[in-house]
């Protein structure tokens, strides 16, 4: 099969020095009165796209041996201008102003709090810990409850700040709060709490109202929706390019396979990076 390349041009802003890591999460809020047939048709969306509200929950930066997480300011002004939300389960639910806070506010909260738990604890360790496993022909069951054990018993080895993986691991293991990088940039310096779609200047018909500057705007970023690490280039890339199937044809740290159950007593979840097939690390998901 032939692999179509997509104009470097495309993607320009997301070619860069700066590795800044942008974080946010969808809700289980929509908006009230949104055309998602028209935008679906319109804008030639998955059948799956999320138009969920999406919250911005701030930024990791670079700082020499450090990571920093810098937390969005989270404030009354927040809240003013957006359009009316209802439960994504229950549309018919009228949710006031007080109902909406209360459901931001510990969402935002739980959320930055594991964040600053985990970037505390990536500086403290030095790196992001990785668990060993030579055993390929181990079940899913089996090498999942032999990595929980190894999580239990401290049985870890380190990718430190120094490694070239170390970006990648850590991209991937936040890959449900990772927003592209350029929502991000806009989303941090207009200091915006939800996502664009959310605020009444923007109706079903006018989306696009910020898009004639050089950021790389499109539907899928105005709602947080769908992002992939690859697909939109959050990884620093320096000079690489991306290819039409969404992988990064010379990128390191590509994603190989993840690992989990979803049930009561289980709530670790892992994954491993093709360039190493052995070395497991924890991938989170929202609070």
């Amino acid at each position: 099969m032939k692999i179509l390349k997509i104009p470097l041009k495309n993607y320009i802003s997301n070619i860069r020095e700066d590795k800044t890591i942008y974080l946010g999460l969808q809700s289980d809020m929509s908006i009230k009165g949104l055309d998602e047939e028209y935008l679906k048709k319109e804008y030639n969306l998955k059948k799956k796209f999320k138009f969920e509200v999406g919250i911005y929950l701030g930024k990791i930066i670079f700082e020499k041996k450090n990571i920093i997480f810098q937390a969005f300011n989270i404030d009354e002004n927040c809240f003013q201008g957006i359009k009316d939300f209802y439960f994504k389960n229950n549309p018919d639910e009228i949710i006031n102003n007080i109902e909406v806070k209360k459901y931001f506010l510990k969402l935002y909260n739980d959320n930055i709090n594991f964040l600053n738990s985990y970037i505390n604890e990536i500086n403290q360790s030095q790196g992001i810990k990785i668990y060993n496993v030579q055993n390929t022909s181990l079940s899913k069951l089996t090498l999942i409850s032999i990595l929980d054990k190894m999580v239990q018993e401290n049985d870890y080895e380190i990718i430190d700040f120094n490694d070239d993986l170390f970006y990648s691991y850590l991209v991937w293991s936040l890959r449900q709060f990772i927003i592209a990088y350029d929502i991000g940039l806009y989303q941090d310096k207009n200091n915006l709490f939800f996502n664009l779609a959310a605020y009444k200047m923007y109706d079903n018909h006018s989306l696009y109202t910020e898009a004639d500057n050089n950021l790389n705007f499109n539907l899928i970023e105005l709602f947080f929706s769908n992002i992939s690490p690859l697909e939109y280039a959050v990884g620093y890339l320096q000079k690489e390019e991306m290819i039409y199937n969404g992988a990064l044809k010379y990128s390191s740290g590509t994603l190989q396979k993840t690992l989990n159950i979803t049930n009561q007593l289980h709530n670790k979840f892992y994954f491993k990076l093709k360039e190493r097939p052995f070395d497991y690390a924890q991938y989170f998901k929202r609070k």
